[in-house]
């Protein structure tokens, strides 16, 4: 009896220390109709799992106020062997059998680790991250993933200080698995992504600075940015320059963004110029729009983008659709033009995410 009320006790006095949060959900998308423009195929009622590292079905996060932790996962797919598919060849050498095995591989879903973290704070002021991490500059809300001047890799280890309103952090990025800093035997030595980052808030707004060095110091990119509110709406904008010594080529790009939120109406619209080389490459540029009205269990909403308003062919995406929610549920369904090649495709899609 002593020994189960000592369990219990310890029990409740891990759990006053850790706090443990567990989050999960699961997605699927569809299309109830599309129309190819190119091939002017017809289609429908299609329906396809699409738990991405983005949508990150499954989280689990440990932490106290000196360490912590965190897992994502999401539903991917591994190869096996179909060994229904194995066929076998014998061939005839002399007086020897020689056997062949042909094995065929398939598909299987399977939840996939798709980052993890291990941070820990050796001082008040001072935090470290190791895995799935990363430095960046502003982003859009729109789509979220394209409207950003420049970003590093989100794998290696990362430190960051905080002195009241100045942040400074610095990281070093490689792929899972990979070194950052290697000398093969006799040959020279080759470093990954290096990264050096600092924030300064105050009443005027919030200034950033990125310093990325890629391949030994022969990629480098510099960023600088600024985001502010006043009242319903909210700025940022940001310029970056890209130097590539190996090849000579000088890079720029310049993003703004606004948007307004008030009441039931949200609108943002985000613009990104981008020149790929000074010599002898046509700029870019990337807009974006989004208009939304909320409604009781959901919004309305309206969106634009087009990849280079500059290129030689239109291409554009307009999509009208209703985001709702119904409990633990959250769905979508939209009608999408997407106009490129002279071509016009549409789509009615849907997503139903349900989380917990």
């Amino acid at each position: 009896m002593k020994k189960i009320v000592g369990i219990l006790a310890a029990a409740a006095v891990a759990a006053s220390v850790f706090a443990v949060d567990f989050t999960a959900g699961m997605q699927l998308k569809g299309e109830l109709f599309k129309y190819d423009g190119s091939t002017q195929a017809i289609t429908g009622m299609k329906l396809s799992h699409a738990n991405t590292k983005d949508d990150k079905p499954f989280v689990f996060s440990l932490s106290t106020d000196r360490v912590g932790g965190q897992l994502k996962m999401f539903d991917g797919q591994l190869d096996v062997i179909d060994t229904s598919k194995i066929t076998a060849a014998t061939a005839l050498n002399g007086a020897v059998y020689t056997t062949t095995v042909t094995a065929e591989t398939k598909k299987a879903d399977a939840m996939i680790p798709a980052a993890w973290q291990i941070w820990f704070k050796p001082f008040d002021q001072v935090k470290v991250e190791l895995g799935n991490t990363s430095f960046g500059m502003n982003t859009e809300t729109i789509t979220y993933w394209e409207g950003k001047v420049l970003g590093t890799a989100d794998w290696g280890w990362k430190a960051t200080a905080t002195f009241d309103a100045f942040q400074v952090g610095a990281g070093l990025f490689a792929g899972n698995g990979e070194n950052w800093f290697s000398v093969p035997n006799g040959g020279q030595a080759s470093i990954g992504e290096t990264a050096f980052w600092a924030q300064y808030s105050a009443d005027f707004g919030t200034i950033k600075f990125l310093g990325q060095f890629k391949n030994t110091f022969k990629e480098d990119n510099f960023a600088v940015g600024y985001n502010n509110k006043f009242g319903d709406i909210s700025i940022f904008t940001d310029a970056a320059i890209l130097l590539n010594t190996t090849t000579n080529v000088t890079g720029l790009k310049a993003d703004f963004d606004i948007a307004y939120a008030k009441d039931a109406i949200s609108v943002q619209a985000y613009a990104m110029l981008s020149i790929a080389n000074f010599n002898n490459v046509k700029p870019g540029l990337m807009t974006k729009f989004k208009a939304a009205y909320a409604l009781n269990g959901g919004s309305l909403y309206f969106k634009f983008q087009d990849g280079n308003v500059m290129a030689d062919s239109f291409a554009a995406n307009f999509e009208v659709g209703y985001d709702g929610n119904l409990g633990a549920m959250a769905y979508n369904v939209a009608g999408q033009i997407d106009l490129a090649n002279n071509k016009v495709n549409f789509t009615v899609p849907v997503s139903f995410k349900l989380s917990f």
